[in-house]
């Protein structure tokens, strides 16, 4: 008589038990004990999990699979996002060409963090704004420019934190009056802040970027005569506020 095992049983031994236990759970009920055995198992598991149809577990397939799982999930699959997002991630480079005029944004976005620089090309103009914010982490020179100018402001402002200091200096008259730039502050160096503070008159942009200056350039800021009495508060009650002013200050 076969025993009966628990849920919790089944995942600890399609995780931790061997290619035989694989084998008999392959027919659990259980869509979490499926995952286990596509992650943990071989590829004879995998192939037989295809056949499962559950998404999830598809999904499993597709990141721990071979090309040959990931292109029969693709000519069979196609219109599950959930699978074909993992496709993306994991695929090589002639399935991302496949995937690159995917209906989802999704799965064109996970293709985007993942492709080669002439398949990014394809995606930087993109109609959708988080498949173009996709594109910006892996983008080179070229492609971050294009971002730089995007018209949606998040995609601009994760370019602005992803960009080269040497771009960021040429477009410092258009980041110190862009509010994109406003989440990137803290990925800027203090001394960058204090030149975004004396370009700007944008006082949410002014805010931020003291927020992000250390106490050497804040105190070059009011000795310039800019914000001096925002400065002055900053540089009396903020001290433990920003543990970071102190590092940057004693790093100098």
């Amino acid at each position: 008589m076969a025993i009966m095992l628990s849920k919790k049983e089944e995942i600890k031994l399609a995780y931790s038990g061997d290619d035989d236990d694989r084998i008999a759970l392959l027919s659990s009920k259980h869509s979490e004990v499926l995952c286990c055995i596509a992650e943990r198992g071989n590829d004879e598991h995998r192939t037989a999990l295809l056949k499962s149809g559950i998404p999830k577990v598809l999904s499993q397939v597709a990141l721990y699979g071979t090309d040959s799982h990931r292109q029969y999930l693709i000519d069979n699959h196609y219109d599950v996002e959930k699978v074909m997002r993992n496709v993306a991630f994991a695929c090589n480079e002639t399935h991302r060409s496949i995937l690159l005029s995917h209906p989802s944004e999704k799965v064109r976005s996970a293709v985007a963090q993942k492709c080669n620089d002439a398949q990014r090309d394809a995606l930087i103009n993109d109609p959708s704004s988080c498949v173009r914010h996709a594109c910006t982490a892996r983008a080179n020179t070229r492609q971050l420019r294009i971002l730089l100018d995007d018209e949606d402001a998040s995609v601009r402002g994760f370019a602005y934190a992803h960009a080269p200091e040497k771009i960021l200096e040429q477009m410092l008259d258009q980041i110190a009056n862009d509010e994109a730039v406003i989440e990137s502050m803290p990925f800027f160096p203090s001394e960058f802040c204090a030149k975004i503070v004396r370009k700007t008159t944008n006082e949410k942009i002014v805010e931020k970027a003291l927020d992000n200056c250390c106490f050497y350039d804040m105190d070059l800021l009011r000795e310039e005569g800019f914000y001096v009495e925002k400065i002055a508060d900053a540089l009396t009650s903020d001290f433990f506020a920003f543990p970071h002013r102190r590092t940057h200050e004693q790093l100098r």
